[in-house]
């Protein structure tokens, strides 16, 4: 047999190639599956497979095949090696936001409860304030004093002892003691009506519902609940402490004010709020539940174990507070550690110390919470609102306000046992209490501008339970703020000659968005700005934008001063004198613009009264204008009034008062009209609309004259025989062209109007009623004008009247 040629089977294997690549071309169809989950994550997963003969498939389509002529065929290139089987994975999920949790509130009520919490703490505060002030009560402490025996009172102010100066504070221990057993006997009737007002709720139980006073509190109502001794916790020790007061003691009135925790993110537990309402109803039902109810008081009780209100007393030999529950826990003691006050575990459900608040007898108000809270720092400051800078400014000036004394030495005592408490406070245990703590850092808390004080030493170790290494703690006072040169040059310091950079990062410049490298220095390296002095004519220096930078007190040059109004550069220009436009800060906006914010002047101060005394004149001006601007627009407002009521009343003197269908709707006043003309014989238009018609009929029942003297039943208007000769006159011609047009119309004879009667009497034609009006407004001005005029009025008249009159 002869062997074909080569070139034989060369054609055959292009053949058999082109037979494959045009059955292995096919449209993806459309997966009918139903949709999966929209959280989950879509994934394709595609399969390369090759032959033997190096063909490659895709196993992800299916075998069906078609024909269409969108494909073409295009050869194939040759495989020029080795080919194996190729799997990838393509993620199609997109990067979704992170929903937020579906137990924690929103940003808004976030800020709500934080706000909700402000209010709250002032209202506490103002309360106690008031509180305090009770208890200076002059005739309260003349009959509080009886209480106290004079063996007692001595022992309230024990002479200093030089050798022993702890047996002078035994003694007034030991009168503080009896005192306290004094006042257990006077003060028995303890109630607990008003008391779990002033424990720390939930943000559940602000819904409600709320315990209501019986009765207002007066300062009379509460000294004669003090003297009776009858009354809730509260009360009695205030009048505790208004007792040691009338002794002369220097006792304090402190108090544990209990907002509700904004830190607390959680939702409101609605099921279980409508339970808590529901429960009641079932117990009253079944009687084996009011066992539970028992219980309940009794948890209650429990909770009260914790003061809302105690006592402080100074002691002149220790240069200490002496702390005094009378009511509760009735306990004296000088806090070294840890406080007996300091609830502990359930009992923080209601009561965590957060902010203590101390009253004395001077109208003193100082916040001692670092006495009573043994880690204040890490666990009670970040439960305050002054955790950040903004909260701390508002806290700081509420306690100022309510602050009415100087300060004194006990101030600087205490201030020193403050500080002696945060020292001994220790590093905290885990990294929660170490994030933002004031005192220590952990080395990989740092942030992008801070760095660590070269030659500084760790002051101690964390180690976590599953960690095998140990990271180190810093004290805050050995980090380094770092900042540009430009932030430094915006507080008003810039770096010293030979400056070394602790830290390079990269940043975008401002205006063109590009990367560079900013080196950032700390305070060290930086010096105070010395300004330029003033020209020998008083020239104030400027940059080279002609404006001065003003961006602390100390940037202002030697000799000047700033003067900030927003009329200060218009007032430096009248007067005449050297100024310089001054540059406070920048506001920046879109697309990187950054505009300066000049809010005054910087200039001599020989020239600063006369640009002051300028400024004044500006705003008396500028304020003067603005007062007559408003007063215009009012006497405009007042000119447009009386021009209407004036043609009202003109209005009603000639024509009549209109009468008004009282007791009868806009529907029944249409229907009503619509039954008039249909007995009338006319009927509407299918489009809805009457035929036009115009003006009243003489002989109509509808048409009332009216006497300018009894104008009570009149309506609509009358036409005069005595001025309107020739209104009559076009109204009659109107009338008797309007019926001929209607009768050649509607094709009536003679007859038929004889049966219609007066049916087509005052039908207008638009053209003759356009006439008519006109006829009407001419006379009507005319009459107007010759009534009103001055000449024709017997009374003055005076300018402003003939203004009014004329518009």
């Amino acid at each position: 047999m002869q062997k074909l040629p080569e070139e034989y089977f060369h054609l055959v294997r292009e053949a058999l190639r082109d037979d494959r690549k045009v059955s292995a071309r096919k449209r993806r169809k459309r997966d009918s599956s139903p949709r999966e989950d929209e959280h989950s994550t879509p994934q394709v997963v595609i399969n390369l497979d090759s032959d033997d003969n190096g063909q490659v498939s895709d196993s992800s389509h299916s075998e069906d095949t078609y024909d269409s002529e969108e494909f073409e065929d295009v050869p194939e290139p040759t495989p020029t090696g080795p080919t194996s089987d190729i799997s990838f994975t393509l993620d199609a999920s997109k990067n979704e936001p992170k929903q937020r949790a579906k137990n924690v509130v929103s940003p808004e009520e976030k800020k709500f409860r934080r706000y909700y919490h402000m209010l709250h703490l002032l209202c506490l505060l103002v309360h106690g304030y008031i509180r305090n002030e009770w208890l200076n009560d002059q005739k309260l402490h003349k009959k509080l004093s009886k209480l106290v025996p004079d063996d007692v009172f001595d022992l309230l102010h024990p002479p200093k002892d030089t050798e022993m100066p702890l047996r002078s504070t035994r003694k007034l221990l030991d009168g503080l003691k009896k005192c306290m057993d004094i006042w257990g006997k006077h003060f028995k009737h303890v109630t607990s009506e008003g008391i779990n007002g002033l424990y720390m709720m939930k943000w559940d139980d602000l819904n409600g519902p709320w315990e209501q006073p019986v009765r207002e509190m007066t300062p009379k109502l509460f000294s004669r609940m003090v003297i009776s001794g009858h009354g809730n916790r509260n009360i009695g020790a205030q009048g505790f402490v208004a007792m040691l007061r009338a002794c002369g003691v220097n006792a304090r009135l402190v108090f544990n004010a209990q907002p509700p925790d904004f830190t607390d993110a959680k939702l409101f537990s609605k099921l279980k709020h409508e339970n808590e309402i529901e429960q009641p109803l079932s117990e009253t039902k079944l009687g084996g539940r009011r066992k539970k109810r028992g219980k309940a008081k009794k948890t209650d009780n429990e909770d009260e174990k914790y003061p809302i209100f105690w006592c402080e007393v100074w002691d002149k030999v220790s240069k200490r507070w002496i702390t005094v529950d009378p009511m509760c826990q009735k306990i004296i003691e000088q806090i070294r550690n840890r406080s007996k006050l300091e609830p502990q575990g359930k009992f923080r459900q209601h009561d965590i110390l957060r902010y203590i608040i101390g009253y004395d007898r001077k109208k003193g108000c100082r916040d001692v919470t670092r006495r009573y809270v043994l880690q204040y720092n890490s666990k009670a400051r970040r439960r305050r609102v002054t955790k950040d800078q903004e909260g701390l400014h508002w806290y700081e000036k509420v306690l100022h306000k309510l602050h009415k004394r100087k300060r004194t030495r006990i101030d600087d005592f205490e201030d020193e046992y403050f500080v002696t408490r945060d020292e001994t406070e220790g590093i905290p245990d885990n990294l929660q209490d170490l994030k933002n703590h004031p005192f220590y850092v952990l080395e990989n808390d740092l942030k992008w501008n801070e760095v660590l004080r070269p030659g500084c030493k760790e002051c101690g170790y964390l180690r976590l339970k599953n960690a095998k290494s140990t990271m180190k703690v810093y004290k805050r006072k050995d980090i380094w703020i770092l900042k540009s040169a430009q932030r430094w040059y915006n507080e008003g310091r810039i770096l010293k000659t030979g400056a070394v950079h602790a830290k390079v990062i990269n940043s975008k410049d401002f205006k063109t968005g590009e990367k560079i490298e900013e080196r950032l220095y700390p305070l060290e390296e930086t010096e105070l700005f010395v300004p330029e002095p003033l020209g020998p004519h008083n020239e104030v220096p400027k940059n080279h934008y002609g404006n001065i930078d003003i961006y602390t007190p100390s940037m202002i040059p030697q000799g000047a001063c700033l003067i900030e109004s927003p009329v200060a550069v218009k007032a430096a220009a009248f007067v005449g004198v050297e100024f310089a436009k001054a540059v406070t800060g920048f506001k920046f906006e879109k697309h990187r613009v950054a505009k300066p914010q000049i809010t005054g002047v910087v200039v001599s101060l020989d020239y600063r009264e006369a640009v002051e005394a300028m400024i004044d004149g500006i705003e008396g001006s500028m304020e003067e204008e603005k007062r007559r601007d408003h007063e215009l627009e009012g006497l405009q407002y007042w000119n447009l009034l009386l021009a209407k009521l004036r043609i009202k009343q003109k209005l009603n003197a000639r024509h009549g008062v209109v009468r008004e269908n009282q007791g009868m709707s806009w529907d029944e006043e249409i229907h009503s009209g619509d039954e008039d003309l249909q007995n009338e014989g006319f009927s509407p238009n299918p489009g809805g609309f009457l035929p036009e018609a115009g003006g009243f009929l003489p002989g109509s029942e509808n048409v009332t004259p009216v006497d300018n003297e009894s104008s009570e039943d009149a309506g609509g208007f009358i036409v005069e025989n005595s001025n309107d000769n020739q209104l009559n006159q076009n109204y009659l011609e109107k009338q008797s062209s309007s019926e001929g047009r209607m009768r050649q119309e509607h094709g009536i004879t003679s007859e038929e109007e004889k049966g219609a009667g007066s049916t087509f009497q005052g039908i207008e034609e638009p053209e003759d009623d356009n006439k008519n009006l006109e006829l009407d407004y001419e006379k009507f001005m005319n009459d107007f004008d010759e009534s009103e005029s001055p000449a024709n009025s017997n009374q003055s008249v005076s300018d402003s009247e003939y203004m009014y009159e004329s518009e």
